[in-house]
């Protein structure tokens, strides 16, 4: 059932991903609306530049954010602008009809001309085994 559902879920997921906006804190968790039988809907939105994805163990969705351009750290000058430390990488779950994210934090950078490269994708070795790639 699982290689039935990835193409639709991950489909749904990459048309919630055409939009980079970062989410406040407050409004990470929301319920999700169940879609019509056959249909493809949005199932998460408002997500930090988002990247690999995998079903867990439990059978939420996680998806990993690279992060945004909030300065938190140092810059170094380069010749395409400036590679600025993040740190606001992280990890959402969309479980139960709801999103939130479960890791926040994780490490991140960005350039002034607008490349971010932080959590780059995720995936299971069963329960309690999750492995997120960085870069």
């Amino acid at each position: 059932m699982r290689s039935q559902l990835f193409p639709t879920a991950a489909a749904a997921l990459l048309t919630a991903c055409a939009s980079d906006t970062p989410v406040a804190p407050e409004t990470a968790r929301r319920p999700v609306a169940p879609a019509a039988a056959g249909a493809i809907s949005v199932v998460m939105s408002g997500l930090n530049s988002p990247r690999g994805l995998d079903w867990g163990p439990e059978g939420a969705l996680y998806v990993v954010e690279a992060g945004t351009t909030a300065h938190t750290g140092q810059c170094v000058a380069m010749a395409r602008g400036s590679n600025c430390y993040s740190g606001t990488g992280s990890i959402s779950r969309l479980w139960r009809g709801a999103q939130e994210r479960v890791v926040t934090g994780l490490p991140s950078a960005f350039n002034t001309v607008g490349d971010i490269i932080g959590a780059n994708d995720i995936s299971f070795g069963g329960r309690g085994n999750a492995r997120v790639t960085i870069g």
